[in-house]
């Protein structure tokens, strides 16, 4: 017996909502930036600050209370784990003084 096993993507990120650059006030929140992408098997996705330190790993950014420490690139990974192939996304977070 011969078993095929399909394995696929991901071709790319989608980011909701489609914004790559955020600006907000010391002390608001940034809520429900969600990163998907299309894999099979499903894919694992993370977010990272600056190319090294992971946010989180459910697909859904969410910051609260933000400070100017945390202004920097967030990028959104997408990984194929039957593959190892990857795609990603980024976003830019400003923090502005209230």
């Amino acid at each position: 017996m011969f078993i095929s096993y399909l394995s696929d993507g991901p071709d790319k990120v989608e980011l909701t909502p489609a914004a790559y650059n955020y600006s907000i006030e010391e002390g608001d929140d940034l809520h429900d930036i969600t990163c998907k992408a299309a894999c099979e098997p499903n894919c694992g996705i993370k977010w990272i600050k600056d190319g090294k330190t992971e946010i989180c790993s459910d697909g859904k950014l969410n910051l609260n209370n933000v400070t100017r420490d945390i202004n920097g690139t967030y990028t959104c990974i997408a990984k194929n784990t039957a593959t190892a192939a990857t795609t990603n996304a980024s976003i830019v977070l400003d923090v502005k003084c209230k």
